[in-house]
């Protein structure tokens, strides 16, 4: 389990490291459920249970900035 919250400090390669670790795939071209994608200071995870609901983390340096959830579908 990946628990983070908005102004933790973590990096970004910390969380990569254990989405890796929880045997998330990255995969930047083919989003779906059980992988992540990474671009510049946002990942986006599509969690193995979750059917219609993406996570996007954003990042200001080591600090989680902001948190949202989106339709993987539509952004």
């Amino acid at each position: 389990l990946l628990t983070v919250k908005r102004g933790q400090h973590i990096s970004r390669e910390a969380v990569l490291g254990r989405l890796i670790d929880m045997l998330y795939e990255r995969n930047d071209m083919n989003f779906s459920r059980g992988r992540f994608r990474a671009r510049g200071d946002v990942v986006e995870v599509y969690p193995a249970t979750a059917d219609e609901e993406a996570i996007r983390l954003e990042f200001f340096g080591d600090e989680i900035d902001a948190i949202t959830r989106f339709d993987p579908l539509t952004g």
